[in-house]
């Protein structure tokens, strides 16, 4: 069992736990005779540290997935099926404070693919409803399960499939360069643990007329019972996984150690990590979070478009996704574990030069994760997100937007403090459903 208890009851306590400490951060004061002075190098020096405890959290969830998905496994009961996919919702909290690391850093920009890629065309794994069939796609692979073939080519070689080993998942990541054929990573593991979700609506209904996510049936990975065929080798994907998940984040996790490639970049050169930490929070709230996620749903007003599809859970990677800008401005980190990191922090700079500036920003965050909170909320208790989101449901959409609008507010005023701190190289990642939405459409 995960050393979290797991239940949905941990779930709602850490959503808790997080929106009060960053309402308690966004709304303390300080003055500048109060403030403690830093250098540059101290503040590069405590984002690494954070980026390092943020992996490592990420790689302890993961260990506690795997134990449950072995539980599962071993017993391919619906209480361990469920116990498995609330690991899969524990695991996810510490990943996405790790976004706002990653942005910015060609490294990690490839390294996320491997861990996160979405979304995720379902067929090229396993079964799918004949409605998802029948559809066209450009994806040569939009149908070619899996689990049901003897082998596949891809990239010009032919992969056997009698077993689903990692090394048959790293060979079959070349498929997505033609597609959004995904087999690693937690959206893969999602899809194995959901399924498909056929409930998603096609117009704004009542919360009664859908359930919220897919249905797979324990008995999808049953020696004896076995339903949808190829449970053994269901099983053995999503074992093989999970396994490689543990091993990309615990390569990452490396990177940030004291002697790692990702540390030692950022502290060799301190001005150049400087904007490197503006780049990222600024990339994720303007272009990854603001745009490619929430905007890019909205436009196209589709259930398929939000992140966490299957396990209907993308209001909660929104939410830990901004909680990481939250993180690196006040240079702490919260683990699953309670345990906390912090250092010298991005506001303690910013107060340095202009007191103004940092109150700001705090503003900012608060306000941001305010109406993050509110869309949270209405996500669990007035209409699933994937309703929201629907042309049609001005309501929801109008939370959503409210939620772009603030990132966007927060993202002018990282731009601000950049310019006060000296940074002229800010990279800030655009996204289409922004800048060009008629491409989106």
């Amino acid at each position: 069992m995960n050393r979290f208890g797991l239940g949905l009851s941990a779930i709602v306590a850490s959503f808790i736990m997080l929106l009060a400490q960053a309402g308690a951060q966004t709304d303390t004061t300080q003055s500048q005779t109060e403030a403690t002075p830093v250098s540059v190098r101290e503040v590069v020096v405590s984002y690494t540290d954070l980026a390092q405890a943020a992996y490592e959290d990420s790689v302890r969830t993961a260990q506690d997935l795997k134990s449950a998905i072995e539980t599962l496994l071993d017993e391919p009961t619906e209480e361990n099926l469920e116990e498995a996919r609330t690991a899969w919702k524990v695991a996810r909290i510490p990943y996405l404070q790790t976004e706002v690391f990653r942005l910015g850093t060609p490294r990690e920009s490839e390294w996320e693919r491997r861990v996160n890629g979405w979304p995720l065309d379902e067929g090229f794994i396993d079964y799918v409803d004949a409605a998802y069939m029948a559809q066209d796609s450009d994806n040569p692979y939009y149908t070619a399960n899996v689990l049901a073939a003897s082998e596949i080519e891809v990239a010009g070689k032919i992969i056997p499939l009698s077993r689903i080993t990692q090394e048959v998942l790293k060979d079959l990541s070349a498929a997505a360069e033609q597609g959004n054929n995904f087999p690693t990573g937690y959206h893969a593991i999602e899809f194995l643990l959901w399924g498909q979700d056929d409930n998603s609506p096609v117009e704004p209904t009542g919360d009664d007329d859908f359930q919220v996510g897919g249905v797979r049936p324990a008995s999808d990975f049953a020696d004896e019972g076995c339903t949808n065929g190829n449970c053994d080798r269901r099983g053995e994907f999503l074992f093989s996984a999970v396994n490689l998940l543990i091993s990309d984040l615990e390569e990452m996790a490396s990177d940030w150690q004291v002697t790692g490639v990702s540390r030692e970049n950022m502290i060799d050169d301190p001005e150049a990590g400087l904007a490197t930490i503006l780049s990222g929070m600024a990339s994720l709230s303007y272009g990854e979070l603001a745009g490619n996620q929430l905007k890019r749903a909205l436009l196209l007003g589709n259930a398929e478009a939000e992140q966490d599809d299957f396990s209907d859970y993308t209001y909660a990677a929104h939410l830990f996704d901004a909680r990481g800008v939250v993180n690196v401005y006040f240079g702490e980190y919260f683990a699953m574990d309670n345990s906390v990191t912090s250092g010298a922090s991005l506001s303690d700079l910013v107060v340095q030069k202009d007191a103004e500036l940092d109150m700001e920003m705090r503003i900012k965050l608060s306000v941001a994760m305010v109406r993050l909170r509110l869309m949270v909320t209405r996500a669990r208790t007035i209409e699933n997100y994937d309703q929201m989101l629907l042309k049609g449901n001005d309501d929801g959409n109008a939370v959503i937007q409210a939620t772009v609008d603030s990132l966007l507010d927060q993202t002018q005023t990282i731009k601000k403090i950049a310019r006060t701190l000296g940074v002229e190289n800010l990279v800030v990642a655009g996204s289409d459903s922004l800048d060009n939405p008629d491409a989106v459409l």
